[in-house]
């Protein structure tokens, strides 16, 4: 693993962070009270669902509880990227630069291929709280390639999982048809560029916290990322233009803990921790759909304009581009896993939850 000289200095508090630690640990029963937890995500707090939930939920709920067992938790946040950038945390985790973190899955699509797959195909449930509950499901179905991954290879526990809202472009010009696409530049993640393929358009490969710079430069035209979290950003001041594309929210990170922070924890303090994370999930998906019917309402009194994307439109992007579908499952079992199965099984917890899929993706 190459660490970055901002995240080897940031293993090297860790380590005197860790030494002060077991130094106060060491007097007695009441300095045994005192715990430091390192917390940190790629993400900025303002307006980011997942981040926001790991502050309003886990950390307030973990010292609350933590209060009452007499323990006192001193919290060294680190959010924004100023420990670990996005596509860091993972192994900032692994290492011990960070005790807990959100492990955005996108920015993970080797180590974590099983986790990215929501990801590669548009088109599917746009309400976060059935995505966050086929998400749990399909980890329940499949402990070892989807959270024991996380144990075996990166020493790092889940806790809970996070989603999405749902993902739509913001444009600097007005997207009705296919043929609006023909030399459009789109910024957006790296997983889900195989939206793009054949559409016309040139995809750009970028994350949400460059989204608002770039397309105020002239990098790319559009952008593809969550309604909420894109306003949560502010990128309807420079593309003022909302196209309700309906790609879906999507199943998208992990908050996570260092196995040996973990183990190291008194024993009813690590039963706080783990169950407090558990209620991460719901709390998490709750407030991202909530935040996104608001935000678009936010939307439309800050002036943002709303293009609808026909279920034709949808339709004629589905037959432009190759059957993703069908490379997903190829390529997760040329990799070893159970891809077709897997995702009949989450497809199948979004029905199971009240979702069926508007497009009739076909694989075998």
């Amino acid at each position: 693993m190459k660490l970055n000289a901002k995240m080897k200095k940031a293993m090297v508090m860790s380590v005197l962070v860790t030494i002060f630690s077991v130094g106060c640990s060491s007097g007695g029963d009441a300095a045994d009270k005192n715990i430091t937890l390192r917390i940190g995500a790629g993400h900025v707090l303002e307006n980011i669902t997942w981040t926001m939930a790991m502050e309003e939920h886990f950390v307030t709920e973990v010292d609350a509880r933590a209060s009452e067992l007499g323990y006192n938790i001193t919290w060294i946040k680190s959010y924004g990227g100023s420990v670990a950038k996005l596509g860091e945390c993972l192994e900032a985790v692994e290492s011990g630069i960070l005790d807990i973190t959100y492990v955005n899955f996108g920015f993970e699509s080797f180590a974590l291929a099983p986790h990215n797959m929501d990801f590669r195909i548009p088109f599917t449930c746009p309400d976060s709280n059935i995505v966050s509950k086929a998400t749990l499901a399909l980890f329940e179905a499949y402990p070892e390639e989807m959270s024991e991954v996380f144990e075996k290879n990166h020493n790092q526990t889940v806790l809970g999982v996070g989603v999405t809202d749902n993902y739509v472009i913001y444009s600097k010009k007005p997207i009705n048809s296919m043929d609006d696409f023909k030399g459009l530049s789109v910024g957006g993640g790296a997983g889900y560029m195989y939206w793009l393929n054949n559409a016309g358009a040139i995809p750009v490969t970028a994350n949400l916290n460059e989204a608002y710079t770039s397309l105020q430069t002239g990098v790319f035209d559009a952008n593809i990322g969550p309604l909420g979290a894109s306003y949560g950003v502010k990128l309807h001041e420079v593309a003022p233009y909302v196209i309700m594309t309906d790609f879906g929210a999507k199943m998208a990170g992990a908050l996570t803990i260092n196995n040996d922070t973990l183990e190291n924890l008194p024993q009813d303090l690590r039963d706080v921790i783990i169950e407090v994370g558990a209620g991460y999930s719901e709390y998490e998906a709750k407030l991202t759909q909530d935040k996104y019917l608001k935000d678009i309402e936010s939307l439309k009194e800050e002036g943002a304009e709303f293009i609808v994307f026909s279920d034709q439109a949808k339709q004629e992007w589905v037959n432009l581009i190759p059957d993703v579908a069908q490379e997903l499952v190829d390529e997760l079992e040329a990799a070893g896993f159970d891809g077709k199965d897997m995702l009949d099984a989450y497809w199948g917890a979004l029905s199971d939850n009240g979702y069926d899929m508007t497009v009739n993706w076909k694989f075998r």
